[in-house]
């Protein structure tokens, strides 16, 4: 309404036929638009006649907005923006990071989902090549490339999150908002239709597996992103147990933003909570592993164990999203710190120009009476001598700052009585100049 309003004021103005202002108050957006166009068909002087453009409904252009996301061409095009350069950012650097985790996690579970699915047939002779390969620890590293993406986590919660206002309540409301609607319909593509399309000799080994673990009455726990604590114990790690990353997640990112805002309130303090939810994390998960007797080997049986009690359990990742946590807080405290650098060197040119002398250091405290005891003769004479020392110097600064003060008077009664002389002398010169012309 308020482009259509705009575009007919300017036509009018232009063809000069009425005044735009009371056409404008007195006129609605349709009739408006409709004399702007007419209008705009009228030559103008020393032009064309414009010609009118014509009007879309607001259905179409909101239909063909929604076609264009889906455009390989364009402006908007998939292919046309693949080859404009993004304007650089400080986060960049962690691109990398994510692309080669993802490439071993990949890795990872490309190897072991042959296990789960099919299963092997000299299972033994595989077990003794991942135990004995040096390249089983290539596909086995898997695990520890997930501990990469809650370090990004971390690190991009505090780093976006340090300059602006964090409210939890907003911040879970905005994370539930923007997953829950895919997750949801991830689940119900997983339990009501996927089921129906597998075929071959281990389809019903995966429709079993789908219908025992989702048709019970845990299925929501995964839904709300709290399967990490609710239910503990499940049947092949829950519906969907690939989704416990996002459970492990949302736990963080409330845990992120609890300290986030500490840190913000008191530095010290976020970084003494932050320090003790790592260490207790640390050693609950030593305590696990060595009262379980867990192991990591992703071919043999004992993976499951490892995987109830370790893989999956926030305590055993939180280490890793911590130090991402902290990470922009040392980064902050050490620009403060170069600020402040940067800012004394700036000021120590304009105290010297202004001839301002530096502060005394600050007098040495006397030790105690145990310590007077203790204390060998040369440091005693020194501690003696020093205060005698700092006094000298004071007494050396003020009697100089004197001494300036007087010879600053005395240049200037100097200047002063030469310049008096050079005037009397002049004033001489006039009155023998006139004297002798008379």
């Amino acid at each position: 309404r308020r482009s259509a309003l705009l575009a007919g004021r300017g036509a009018l103005l232009g063809a000069g036929a009425v005044d735009a202002d009371s056409a404008v108050d007195s006129a609605d957006a349709d009739s408006v638009a409709r004399q702007g166009a007419v209008a705009a068909s009228v030559p103008a002087a020393g032009g064309r006649p414009a010609r009118p453009r014509p009007s879309q409904p607001p259905s179409s252009t909101s239909i063909w907005r929604f076609l264009e996301a889906f455009s390989l061409t364009g402006e908007k095009g998939s292919l046309s923006s693949l080859s404009k350069a993004d304007a650089k950012r400080p986060t960049d650097c962690l691109d990398g990071m994510k692309v080669l985790s993802m490439f071993f996690i990949i890795l990872g579970h490309g190897c072991s989902e042959a296990k789960y699915v099919a299963g092997y047939r000299n299972m033994d002779e595989v077990i003794d090549a991942f135990s004995t390969s040096p390249f089983s620890s290539i596909f086995c590293s898997g695990h520890l490339c997930v501990d990469t993406f809650f370090f990004i986590s971390g690190f991009l919660l505090s780093h976006m999150g340090r300059r602006r206002a964090t409210p939890l309540s907003l911040g879970v409301l905005h994370r539930y908002r923007r997953l829950l609607p895919l997750l949801s319909f991830v689940m119900m593509m997983y339990i009501c239709v996927v089921p129906h399309l597998a075929s071959g000799p281990f389809a019903p080994r995966f429709q079993s597996e789908v219908l025992s673990s989702c048709k019970g009455e845990n299925w929501w726990s995964q839904l709300l992103l709290i399967s990490d604590w609710y239910p503990w114990s499940t049947l092949n790690g829950g519906c969907m147990g690939w989704a416990w990353y996002l459970s492990v997640d949302m736990t963080f990112a409330i845990v992120g933003m609890v300290l986030l805002n500490i840190w913000k309130r008191s530095a010290p303090l976020g970084w003494v909570c932050a320090a003790l939810l790592f260490c207790g994390c640390v050693v609950l998960t030593i305590q696990q592993a060595w009262y379980y007797e867990l192991r990591y080997h992703m071919v043999d049986t004992s993976f499951h164990e490892y995987s109830h009690y370790l893989y999956t359990r926030p305590y055993a990742r939180f280490p890793c999203f911590c130090v991402g946590l902290v990470a922009p807080w040392g980064i902050a405290a050490h620009e403060e710190r170069e600020r402040r650098r940067r800012r004394q060197r700036q000021q120590r040119p304009a105290t010297v120009l202004l001839g301002a002398a530096p502060p005394p250091p600050p007098p040495a405290r006397a030790p105690s009476g145990v310590a007077r005891a203790w204390e060998p003769p040369k440091l005693r004479d020194r501690r003696v001598e020093e205060p005698e020392v700092a006094a000298g110097v004071s007494r050396h600064r003020a009697t100089s700052a004197k001494e300036e003060s007087v010879n600053a008077a005395s240049a200037s009664v100097v200047n002063k009585s030469a310049n008096a002389a050079k005037r009397m002398k002049r004033a001489h010169s006039f009155r023998s100049m006139d004297r002798k012309s008379k």
